[in-house]
């Protein structure tokens, strides 16, 4: 609730804070393969009601629609829907990579947003490295839509 929020910024005064509901829908399928390998697809649907600007969808790694190469904060939206799809080589837990394409067709009105696609292509992977530490990484090029840059994310952890 942003019932009690200060107004703040050009025009704040004629905002009215209230509820706002975020919503999604997915489903996704992984089918393994001989030999290690898998291809997964998925889709999903994302809209909400009474979204502000903190409250819309995004894009990037930490984002609930996920579209490799796109920075976080870069794009928002009110509505999105999305598909994705991998190829990978699995190893039990010691080794995984996986290449991941993703479309995401965003629709925001504030943005000038209609039904724009943003599209992009990555690679994904975890891996034991030395010293027992589990590396974890996600890198990406944006492919297409209003963002032009690439992303990458490199997590290395100890277990004790």
């Amino acid at each position: 609730m942003r019932g009690d929020w200060e107004h703040w910024g050009l025009g704040a005064a004629n905002l009215t804070p209230d509820r706002h509901t975020l919503w999604n829908v997915g489903v996704a399928k992984t089918w393994h393969l001989p030999k290690f390998q898998k291809v997964g697809l998925s889709f999903e649907y994302v809209d909400g009601k009474d979204l502000d600007r903190f409250s819309k969808y995004e894009f990037g790694f930490f984002s609930d629609v996920t579209v490799h190469g796109y920075q976080s904060d870069k794009v928002r939206a009110e509505r999105a829907a999305a598909a994705h799809l991998t190829y990978g080589f699995e190893l039990g837990s010691i080794f995984r990579i996986d290449l991941v394409g993703d479309a995401a067709w965003a629709t925001d009105a504030a943005s000038g947003l209609d039904n724009e696609l943003l599209a992009g292509a990555g690679i994904v992977g975890t891996f034991i490295g030395p010293w027992g530490t589990v590396v974890n990484m996600d890198m990406g090029t944006a492919l297409a839509g209003p963002d032009d840059g690439w992303s990458a994310f490199i997590a290395v952890l100890k277990l004790f």
